[in-house]
């Protein structure tokens, strides 16, 4: 092994480095071009993501045994109450939102 050793062995596509496309010369340091999901397979993807977090939820509610107490005091009422706060600022933010709006229609007429 030399300066000249490779440090990573990998085969190199040259017709990829080469190839251009319609965004221009392609990926010069050969590395793979990361697809977009279209929104069929986001919904898939969605959609089994729910799937599994209402199988675990069922779970968790359908097996007593599994119930822990401190876990649900934090989760099941100390989590809601903090979040009250949020709630009634963001209904308050709304509320007054409405309000602005409709004396600016008002002013308008």
């Amino acid at each position: 092994m030399d300066e000249n050793t490779p440090l990573m062995r990998k085969t190199v596509d040259y017709e990829a480095i080469h190839k251009t496309d319609h965004n221009g010369p392609g990926d010069l340091e050969g590395q793979p071009v990361r697809r977009r999901k279209g929104p069929l397979q986001e919904l898939q993807t969605m959609v089994g993501t729910v799937r599994q977090k209402s199988w675990s939820c069922f779970y968790t509610v359908s097996h007593p045994k599994s119930w822990d107490a401190k876990t649900i005091w934090e989760r099941g009422v100390k989590e809601p109450v903090g979040l009250l706060p949020c709630v009634f600022l963001g209904v308050l933010l709304n509320v007054l939102d409405a309000l602005s709006y409709g004396k600016l229609i008002a002013a308008g007429e």
